[in-house]
């Protein structure tokens, strides 16, 4: 509704458009609200004035009549709600799953999970070494091999066990070397780039520091790395193979009873295993 004049306050006033009516002013534009004029109008006493409102009075025979009461403020804004106005504010990720968590919010990620990714990347691990060390494997056991498959069509385990003790142990030495060596480049190369093996960046874990998020870096990764292939290293050897094969187990299992879901190799390197992906943190705050 345009007028050249607005009020300068708020109040019922003649109606811009429509003489016979007035219509209430809030101050800044004019609203919907309107009331008929009853009678003539006519200024109050001096004395009737108050703060620009007008008080019934009489003056013969025309009668002022009082404006209504400017109309009460709507029980509901005219805008449009906001739909975030009365949702909850999630602080970190804490907030939609229970658990362990990292000091700044961020899940653990299950054990199941963690499981589910250490036998994807020991598959992938395995045919990498077996491309690597393949040839010291058949060298171990070729020379065996006719003397084990006799004893097995005999059904005879003695025989079989007999076959084995054969092997060329030194050859396969050779191939347990490289699969250890395959495992450190592995993991080294993944968690240094994307803070994931493979098996875990299927499943959506990753691996960071516990004190803050980002991809490992090369320090942290390589304790994490050299913890794991030492376990490996030192169950290939004799006697001392049992006390990293129950080293490796413990390994495995910590997590079932730590609060933090750390394995040991986690404790020794001050990572923890989460949900989600890691972002590389930037050059300064890696100093």
């Amino acid at each position: 509704m345009a007028t050249p004049d607005l009020p300068e306050r708020p109040g019922w006033y003649d109606d811009p458009e429509h003489a016979e009516q007035l219509r209430y002013f809030d101050g800044i534009l004019w609203t919907k609200n309107v009331t008929p004029r009853r009678t003539r109008w006519e200024a109050p006493a001096a004395g009737n004035v108050v703060g620009g409102d007008v008080s019934g009075t009489s003056r013969g025979a025309d009668t002022w009549v009082s404006p209504p009461s400017p109309p009460p403020p709507p029980a509901t804004s005219p805008y449009p709600a906001n739909p975030y106005a009365s949702a909850p504010t999630p602080t970190g990720a804490t907030a939609y799953q229970s658990g362990p968590s990292t000091p700044d919010g961020v899940p653990m990620a299950s054990y199941g999970l963690r499981a589910a990714a250490y036998i994807i990347d020991n598959i992938i691990v395995g045919f990498l070494s077996l491309i690597a060390g393949g040839w010291f494997l058949w060298q171990a056991i070729a020379p065996i091999w006719s003397q084990v498959m006799a004893a097995a069509r005999a059904n005879d385990p003695s025989a079989v066990d007999a076959a084995v003790l054969g092997m060329d142990t030194r050859q396969l030495m050779y191939y347990s070397v490289a699969s250890v060596v395959v495992a450190i480049i592995y993991n080294l190369i993944f968690l240094t780039r994307w803070s994931a093996t493979p098996g875990k960046l299927l499943l959506g874990i990753s691996v960071r520091r516990l004190d803050q998020g980002g991809v490992l870096d090369l320090g942290t990764a390589s304790r994490r790395v050299a913890f794991e292939g030492g376990l490996s290293a030192l169950g290939n050897l004799p006697v001392i193979g049992f006390l990293a094969l129950g080293a490796r187990v413990a390994d495995l299992l910590w997590p079932l009873r730590d609060p933090q879901r750390q394995t040991l190799h986690d404790k020794f390197a001050g990572t923890v295993v989460v949900q989600g992906k890691q972002v590389r943190r930037a050059q300064s705050e890696l100093r």
